[in-house]
């Protein structure tokens, strides 16, 4: 459940931050004059109870954000939010890649 939820916010940004590359991208003239969309982003949970190896029910809550840089004035930002209840352990977690 935590990982459906998961992906849909990531690609609820990811298509959001593809929508301003493109729309970037389209503005731009032949000669190159506006730069693609340069775009980072967070995502920050929060369990209560807390997650323990034990499975339970668990409220979560997940907030997404994120900017992007370009030289074309519509890049702008965005950000995402949900709350769910889930039953789960720390052991059905996905793994933080990166750093």
């Amino acid at each position: 459940m935590l990982r459906t939820r998961r992906s849909r916010m990531f690609a609820i940004a990811g298509g959001c931050a593809l929508a301003i590359l493109i729309r970037a991208l389209a503005r731009a003239s032949p000669a190159g004059a506006a730069d693609p969309a340069v775009c980072a982003g967070t995502e920050q949970a929060s369990y209560s109870p807390g997650v323990t190896l034990t499975p339970r029910e668990v409220n979560a809550h997940v907030d997404d954000a994120f900017t992007c840089v370009s030289s074309d004035p519509g890049a702008a930002s965005g950000n995402a939010s949900d709350s769910y209840t889930w039953h789960g352990s720390r052991l059905d977690l996905p793994v933080a890649v990166g750093g």
